[in-house]
């Protein structure tokens, strides 16, 4: 078990988009921001949260 204290490992400034984001952006390229949304969606949709609008 690994403990991370929320204050220090998120970044109140950011968006759940941007925190969502940022490793789907890193780990394959996109080409452009509409494909960033539909990877976005896809991450959140298993955990029963809405992409953005």
């Amino acid at each position: 078990m690994i403990f991370q204290d929320a204050y220090q490992a998120l970044n109140p400034l950011h968006t759940m988009f941007d925190i969502v984001a940022e490793p789907l952006g890193s780990s394959r390229p996109v080409e452009n921001g509409k494909q960033l949304v539909e990877r976005v969606g896809e991450a959140l949709a298993p955990a029963g949260l809405n992409p953005p609008g």
